[in-house]
């Protein structure tokens, strides 16, 4: 198991989690790795971290928990980490708890897992904000170490990395401040294409190119390319 990196063994419970354990933690396993999304769950109430991490459980369908270094990690295998933010509000509400919450993009392998998480513990896990996405943590990074952003900047993009008609689309959003339909007529590409690759992006890198703070850190991880 990677050193730095403790898992509650006795919190492991069913199949899935059991499988998501030892595709991560176990060296000598040889599972096929499937894609994943991961939330992170930050409480400062120990009592209430299990009965929050259940609810995303049952939120999400085919998911399952792991509690890494205190703090319970939820993973799951849908895109329905879009509405975490606005659930997450209820939850406040409803249990009145500090809790924040970091919601990744999608993982592709063992080496990414690690890599997010050790960006969002150096990070962000000390912040006190309630909800914290891949575009957040990429601000985070330019302010303090860009060199982090140069170095991490492929796992960060996932498969978009080195697509250059995406990158010459997500440029062209900044250039014409988010506006679709104008840059149509830079691109070239008909709206509904646009917005086609708009959600890929989103899928792939769990950044909005539609939200001002997530297209911002969408233009400096592409001009990091060195």
């Amino acid at each position: 198991m990677k050193k730095e990196f403790t898992v509650k063994k006795e919190k492991i419970n069913g199949v899935l989690a059991h499988k998501i354990y030892r595709v991560l933690f176990d060296e000598e396993n040889k599972e096929e790795f499937q894609s994943f999304r991961f939330l992170v769950l930050n409480i400062e109430e120990e009592e209430a971290r299990e009965k929050i991490a259940d609810i995303f459980v049952e939120l999400f369908g085919k998911s399952a928990v792991l509690y890494i270094n205190e703090r319970p990690v939820i993973f799951y295998f849908n895109n329905q980490g879009y509405e975490v933010k606005n659930f997450l509000w209820s939850i406040i509400d409803d249990f009145g708890i500090k809790v924040s919450i970091f919601n990744s993009g999608k993982i592709s392998s063992k080496e990414a897992f690690f890599t997010i998480y050790r960006l969002y513990e150096k990070y962000i896990s000390s912040k006190k904000f309630h909800y914290f996405s891949v575009g957040d943590l990429v601000l985070e990074i330019i302010k303090k170490d860009m060199q982090d952003l140069e170095k991490y900047r492929k796992i960060l993009l996932n498969d978009i990395e080195d697509n250059q008609q995406l990158e010459k689309l997500i440029l062209a959003m900044f250039d014409n401040n988010l506006n679709i339909t104008k840059t149509a007529k830079d691109v070239y590409m008909h709206r509904n294409t646009i917005n086609n690759k708009l959600e890929y992006i989103k899928k792939e890198t769990g950044m909005n190119m539609q939200e001002f703070k997530d297209a911002v850190s969408m233009y400096w991880l592409i001009k990091s390319k060195s």
